[in-house]
């Protein structure tokens, strides 16, 4: 009823898109495991590892909007 079924066979853009947007809810519980062992000083992951990861929210949200509004295939 609020979803086209359409859709899905129209092309890989709308699979790329809601992968992105799981890998993109996976991202956001695996920060909250890894706030937890901040709290418990737990946490052996260095620096470089956070610069690198606080990037993958980026290019997901970039993916995302390309898909959505381009749709290249």
């Amino acid at each position: 009823m609020f979803l086209n079924p359409e859709i899905f066979k129209s092309g890989g853009w709308i699979h790329i898109k809601l992968t992105a947007a799981l890998l993109l809810i996976g991202y956001y519980i695996h920060l909250s495991f890894i706030r937890k062992q901040l709290e418990n000083d737990q946490c052996n992951r260095s620096g470089k590892f956070f610069r690198i990861y606080n990037e993958v929210p980026t290019i997901l949200m970039i993916l995302i909007v390309i898909m959505a509004i381009v749709r290249p295939f």
